[in-house]
């Protein structure tokens, strides 16, 4: 958590144990339907994008580039996944 600003708080999955003044949990049961929902459709999108990612095994392969060229390769990824997704 030493990338966030205090008074800043990330979002994780119910398997998350640690960390409770910076992380949140999916699960809140103050949550308004509307929020559940939009909650739920941004998990959705998040998995379908690291399903991706497992896809080309860029998240079990040791990657073997310069720290500067990992956001590139995600990037690259994402952009081709989409063009193949939208035809």
């Amino acid at each position: 958590m030493r990338c966030i600003v205090a008074s800043e708080r990330v979002k994780a999955d119910n398997g998350y144990a640690g960390e409770p003044d910076h992380v949140a949990t999916a699960v809140d049961d103050n949550d308004i339907y509307e929020w559940h929902t939009m909650k739920g459709a941004a998990r959705t999108r998040h998995e379908t994008i690291n399903g991706w990612f497992k896809k080309w095994s860029i998240l079990r392969n040791f990657f073997r580039h310069p720290l500067k060229c990992h956001a590139n390769a995600f990037l690259a990824i994402a952009i081709i996944n989409y063009y193949t997704s939208s035809n």
